[in-house]
């Protein structure tokens, strides 16, 4: 409870980044993954063309984020603007750069 407290807490400092507006026309802003289903459509689809069937085979991981604790983690994270939002064990939230990994708050 008290990390979701923080969590509100920080939120409230914050400018809302995410709009309305944005999450109706989400589908838009392909490069982002702005809800639990990608839009409001509920599609769990992207739009965008950089992966095919032709290059899927080539993909490599660039970085992985080591969670802690040792069990089950199942979350489909949010990413805003460059900025993956996810969650990790329970109480764990936590805000990562898209391109690095590198962990910006937690």
């Amino acid at each position: 409870m008290r990390t979701l407290l923080a969590i509100f807490a920080c939120a409230a400092a914050l400018p809302a980044q995410v709009t309305y507006n944005r999450l109706l026309h989400a589908i838009e802003e392909p490069q982002n993954w702005l809800t639990y289903w990608g839009d409001l459509k509920g599609q769990h689809f992207s739009t965008l063309k950089q992966i095919d069937t032709g290059n899927v085979g080539q993909l490599q991981a660039r970085w992985a984020a080591q969670l802690p604790g040792d069990g089950i983690v199942e979350a489909v994270p949010v990413v805003v603007d460059g900025v993956m939002y996810t969650a990790g064990p329970p109480g764990e939230v936590m805000a990562l750069d898209a391109r690095t990994g590198r962990p910006i708050w937690k």
